[in-house]
Formats: C-alpha cells, sequence, structure tokens
C-alpha cells in the first residue's frame, strides 16, 4: 500500500505535479520488485478520521 501519494491525489498545482513526479521512480519500483498488486491512497486535504470519514474513503 502506497500511503499520501500526490501522484494518485492529481495535483493541477505546478509545484505539486513537479512533486509528484518524483514519486514516480518509487511506485514503480514497488510495481516491478516488491508487489505483484498494490494500491495507491491519494494525499487528502483533511486526514480522515473517524468511521464515517474512512468508510467514505474504502467505499472510493
Amino acid at each position: 500500500m502506497i500511503n499520501n501519494s500526490l501522484t494518485a491525489a492529481r495535483p493541477a498545482s505546478p509545484f505539486l505535479v513537479t512533486r509528484a513526479s518524483r514519486e514516480l521512480p518509487l511506485i514503480a519500483d514497488v510495481r516491478g520488485q516488491h508487489a505483484h498488486r498494490f494500491a495507491m491512497i491519494p494525499l487528502q486535504a483533511q486526514e480522515p478520521v473517524g468511521i464515517d470519514l474512512l468508510g467514505r474513503m474504502a467505499a472510493h
């Protein structure tokens, strides 16, 4: 599981797009060397705390 991924969040800001692009080699390493399957959790604007928010995140 890859948590707090900027890449998965699909940012619009040029600054954040640049930062997200730096994750790509690390994601490729996970995919190619460490896991056959994985999940990416996008960076959230607000931390999902509590059953309701975690449930909404899991539904996606």
